[in-house]
């Protein structure tokens, strides 16, 4: 289970507008306890993908900064969000190919012509996906 509060779930999907055409991307922030998760913050970043309507990639340096403040007591990262811009809400092919952490929520949001649509999240463990609940709720 992966729990968001409404306001972080607005922040994704407010990226995922503005960069509509292209993949947003980002961090989720917070703490794992077994297969559920809390996420405290999301942590935008640049996609540098070279072809950022189909794929993203994570800016280094903001993976960088994000490991520098969990190591001095910050949240850790258990796992990103990035868009799929006139796709579905679910792993792509590609996804699964690039996907190399074990234990992280991968949180999709589709978006097309007509709007953002609902968010899915999903946990990748031992080289797989599988659906999980997403529990949108403050606390």
């Amino acid at each position: 289970m992966l729990i968001l509060a409404p306001e972080l779930l607005a922040n994704v999907r407010d990226a995922a507008s503005a960069s509509y055409g292209e993949e947003c991307c980002g961090l989720l922030l917070g703490h794992l306890d077994g297969d559920t998760a809390k996420v405290t913050a999301v942590m935008a970043a640049e996609n540098v993908a070279p072809e950022k309507t189909r794929n993203f990639e994570i800016d280094p340096a903001i993976l960088f900064a994000a490991h520098k403040s969990a190591r001095d007591g910050g949240a850790g990262i258990i796992g990103n969000y990035h868009s799929h811009p006139n796709g579905l809400a679910r792993p792509s092919k590609t996804d699964g190919a690039r996907a190399f952490e074990d234990n992280h929520f991968w949180l999709i949001v589709p978006i097309d012509d007509g709007g953002v649509g609902d968010a899915k999240a999903f946990y990748h463990r031992s080289g797989a996906f599988e659906e999980a609940t997403l529990e949108v709720a403050n606390g």
